[in-house]
């Protein structure tokens, strides 16, 4: 499964996407692992930092964090704007191996369960 979404391609943004991919290589990702994107609106990137951490990953550096057969690069992105309304916005790119792959999204996703949506 992956989302995608409409940015302008500033040199910044591709600078970002290639430091990303360079850690992911570092942290030991292949291209036959698993990759999930995810726009998460409403969660504090912090809190999503958190929840990665209780799953078994430890932080390698701002915005990586790194478990056993699995990876996560975290982005803040702009605002999510409907109107006058402002709804935090946060990049989520996991690189998983096969076998954990699963089972990382799924409980990732019951920790990002909230009430009213």
């Amino acid at each position: 499964m992956s989302l995608t979404w409409k940015m302008s391609w500033t040199p910044y943004l591709i600078q970002r996407i290639q430091s990303a991919y360079s850690r992911l290589s570092a942290a030991g990702v292949t291209e036959s692992n698993f990759t999930f994107e995810w726009e998460i609106r409403g969660i504090p990137f912090w809190l999503i930092r958190d929840y990665l951490l209780e799953l078994g990953g430890q932080e390698e550096e701002a915005g990586l964090v790194k478990g056993k057969g699995w990876c996560v690069y975290l982005n803040q992105i702009a605002d999510y704007q409907i109107g006058s309304i402002r709804v935090g916005q946060v990049q989520l790119n996991l690189e998983a191996a096969p076998e954990v792959s699963d089972s990382i999204r799924r409980a990732l996703e019951k920790k990002l369960i909230r009430a009213g949506g």
